[in-house]
């Protein structure tokens, strides 16, 4: 029987982590990808870094019993009233649920992936609740990418508000120039990972 070991490096994910240039937000859902939710917020911590994106509320308990002043954006469905959170709105059902709860919530935007959010800017991003606008691009071409974020930066530009967080999704968006936040994900785990028998 051969036992196969998987040795994971958490200083070569602190030095990716530290290598982005631009505000983020560490996307820690599914277990931290596999690499371990409780393990990832100790690098985390380690980079100064208190911005999290999870799927769900059982990920979120965990990351503000450690870190109690950490803001979490969940991005899965809305299935508690836990005021220590921030939520996604995605649909007027997400919103209406925030509204009668008291609940922050970030805008999902979908500029071309056509699964969830808004494809116009609704008159939710005036609410007092709506802490935030995002949109996410799964890596395809450049130029692609490119158009998409120069739309993002359109309709960031028409709103009147100055405390809103501008968030993208996607490890395409490390490599092009904007202001925005970026969601970093899978790529901070890359080149993490070795095998031995």
């Amino acid at each position: 029987m051969v036992v196969i070991m998987i040795s994971i490096n958490y200083e070569i994910i602190k030095q990716n982590i530290k290598s982005i240039n631009k505000n983020k937000i560490l996307v820690l859902k599914d277990n931290a990808y596999g690499f371990g939710l409780s393990k990832m917020l100790d690098v985390a911590l380690s980079c100064d870094e208190c911005m999290f994106a999870v799927k769900d509320i059982k990920e979120a308990d965990v990351i503000i019993k450690k870190i109690p002043n950490a803001m979490v954006l969940i991005l899965g469905p809305i299935l508690s009233c836990d005021n220590r959170y921030v939520y996604t709105v995605s649909n007027d059902d997400d919103y209406q649920f925030c509204i009668k709860n008291d609940l922050n919530f970030h805008i999902k935007l979908n500029l071309g992936m056509n699964r969830f959010g808004f494809n116009n800017l609704p008159s939710y991003i005036n609410d007092n609740n709506c802490l935030g606008l995002y949109f996410h691009c799964p890596d395809k071409s450049k130029k692609d990418n490119i158009k998409k974020l120069k739309k993002f930066e359109k309709i960031t530009q028409s709103i009147k508000r100055q405390d809103l967080i501008y968030h993208v999704g996607g490890s395409c968006f490390i490599e092009i120039e904007h202001n925005f936040y970026v969601r970093f994900g899978i790529s901070m785990y890359r080149r993490t990972r070795t095998t031995c028998a």
